[in-house]
């Protein structure tokens, strides 16, 4: 029981990531434009 409890614990915060993680990525690129951009481009490409 104690798994299961963690398990959906570990989903649920996977999640909550998802959800904001568009909004993170935002204030990422206004933090550090340039930087942040090169980094992020081998998985998509930001800078376009």
């Amino acid at each position: 029981e104690e798994e299961e409890k963690k398990k959906k614990h570990f989903i649920a915060r996977i999640t909550y990531r998802k959800r904001n993680s568009k909004e993170y990525t935002v204030h990422n690129v206004d933090m550090q434009r340039r930087s942040y951009c090169c980094k992020q481009s081998v998985r998509g490409n930001l800078c376009r």
